[in-house]
């Protein structure tokens, strides 16, 4: 490394902007230390004088936007929570939301600021580090403490406040954060100099991860009641239905599950472990109790061939129709001249829409019969994912016969209830439960609130997703409270939702992806559109992945 100019003379005033959005989480005492480290190493300094400190605490993106239209800076130092997307603030209403990396830069670039401090977890985007629009931006490529980050802070000031150079009092935070053995990933990028981040360790195939041993079993409560059959909207402008898309978006979790996992182990075989296993249940099929294991039905789907099966008996029960009609071939032209032809036609297609009945119920039996010589179906991860594979099984006209009848919610809960108390944890493992209810109806069998409040009170974590032909102003936000406009089944879901941790994966996937979050919000959204759906649902698998490329606090924060 080159040596450092110490050159030391007075220069022109700096002014240095501190930005503490200290959103729901941050350790308020943390930040005001890191400010009082900042004054006292400029009132410590060689020429104190030079620099003067702004502060903006518990600052919203309109606190910053216009602290930077009413004076100049030439530094800004952000402290507090980041993501991999961008920093966390709270909005005007309490929400949590990240600002767009994007623009922020624009923002910081239009004020001429010289120099960015982002100290902060994961300061900018996935993959590459930027500059944001400053001649110098210094980001932390991945999680810093608490303690680094103010010693960092330390440092820098020290070295501004005795007039050293950006590149030279970055040097000197490093020094003096390591120097009290403390690691810190900072980058120093000058204007134009990208950075491709922190490479990933290269682990042993029969070295798990430190947190390999954590594991998941996730129940499904996908609602397949007649009215999931209307359309949603959808990116495409294509016309699907609600339970196509939410079998699109469980196929979405299977891949993000998957991908986390195969970032977490370099040994893609394991994959076949019972780290993660999967167990669902559809409820509104037709034939009772009005619920079957929805993977035992959709396997069964697999061995048996429907599209064979319905067409033998067609040929069959037509047959026999055109067997019995011939006795009445004489009549026909009767009954038209008597009853008139439309009442004929009308009695003809009776016979079709019965004879399509008896095909449906028959296919019906013949599915759940096949799906029950197998058991309750619990997947791992790599069979949860192959049975979703969209380009194995884009349509879910093969068991569609057994789907779109009433609304059991009541007795599918009582049941998911004994799937969970039927399946062991592993022995030695910390296991998350969860459970995802994909619904847009009311409960045609009474109040299953009990049995959800069962669930949470095992520990089961719920996440609901209400599927909802009403307008939705604002799609993407957790909210912390039911409305009195809202449909009676929305109310119910939301009530059996669970309250979120902010701080953990989950709302970290959702920040990351543009959602805003209430105070106090529960795990549960009202959707209108299949990118939502398949947005919150993704969610769920967050909760494997790697704790240090999603946490939105800096260790102890």
């Amino acid at each position: 490394m080159p040596p450092v100019n110490r050159s030391k003379r007075p220069r022109t005033k700096i002014r240095a902007l501190l930005v503490c959005p200290n959103p729901r989480g941050t350790d308020r005492l943390r930040t005001d230390r890191e400010e009082r480290v900042l004054r006292e190493s400029i009132r410590l300094s060689k020429f104190r004088g030079s620099v003067e400190i702004d502060t903006l605490r518990a600052a919203t993106l309109d606190d910053l936007r216009r602290g930077l239209r009413h004076a100049q800076y030439d530094i800004i130092h952000f402290s507090g929570h980041g993501t991999r997307r961008g920093l966390v603030f709270e909005d005007e209403s309490g929400r949590l939301v990240v600002a767009k990396s994007e623009a922020l830069a624009r923002l910081v670039a239009k004020h001429g600021i010289e120099t960015a401090i982002l100290n902060a977890c994961y300061s900018l985007d996935v993959g590459t580090i930027t500059p944001i629009g400053t001649k110098y931006t210094i980001a932390m490529d991945g999680p810093i403490a608490d303690d680094a980050a103010i010693e960092f802070s330390r440092g820098f000031y020290d070295a501004i406040g005795d007039g050293d150079d950006v590149p030279g009092a970055f040097q000197e935070g490093i020094d003096c954060a390591e120097l009290k053995n403390f690691s810190i990933s900072a980058i120093l990028l000058p204007d134009g100099v990208r950075h491709a981040g922190r490479p990933v360790p290269a682990s042993q195939p029969d070295t798990p991860a430190a947190d390999d041993k954590r594991t998941l079993l996730l129940g499904i409560a996908l609602d397949v009641s007649g009215s999931m059959q209307e359309s949603i909207a959808d990116r495409t402008r294509a016309s699907r239905s609600r339970l196509q898309s939410a079998k699109d978006a469980l196929g979405r979790l299977g891949g993000v599950i998957n991908r986390s996992a195969q970032e977490r182990r370099r040994d893609i075989e394991a994959l076949d472990d019972e780290r993660v296993r999967i167990f669902a249940c559809c409820f509104g099929t037709r034939i009772d109790p009005g619920f079957d294991d929805l993977l035992g039905v959709m396997l069964a789907a697999r061995q048996v061939d429907v599209a064979s099966e319905v067409e033998r008996r067609k040929r069959t029960y037509e047959a026999e129709a055109r067997a019995q009609a011939s006795r009445y071939s004489g009549l026909e032209s009767l009954a038209t001249r008597f009853l008139g032809g439309g009442i004929v036609a009308s009695l003809r297609n009776t016979a079709e829409r019965d004879i399509r009945q008896r095909i449906t119920g028959e296919i019906a039996h013949l599915l759940r019969q096949q799906a029950s010589t197998v058991g309750s179906t619990v997947l791992n991860l790599k069979q949860f994912s192959d049975l979703f594979d969209s380009s194995r099984d884009a349509s879910l006209g093969d068991f569609e016969a057994l789907v779109y009848g009433s609304t059991p919610l009541r007795a599918t809960a009582a049941e998911i209830a004994a799937r969970f108390r039927s399946i062991p944890a592993p022995q030695g493992v910390e296991e998350a439960r969860m459970l995802l209810i994909i619904s847009d109806g009311e409960p045609t069998d009474g109040d299953p609130q009990p049995h959800f409040k069962t669930l949470s009170d095992a520990g089961v974590t719920i996440v609901s997703c209400y599927v909802t032909n009403r307008d939705v102003a604002d799609p993407r936000i957790l909210l912390a409270s039911s409305d009195p406009t809202w449909e009676t089944g929305a109310k119910l879901m939301f009530e059996a939702a669970s309250p979120l941790d902010e701080n953990g994966q989950f709302a970290s996937y959702l920040l990351r992806h543009g959602w805003t979050i209430e105070k106090n919000a529960r795990m549960f959204v009202q959707i209108n559109h299949s990118d939502v759906l398949e947005e919150f649902v993704s969610a769920v698998g967050s909760r494997l992945e790697q704790q240090d490329d999603l946490g939105l606090l800096p260790v102890g924060q």
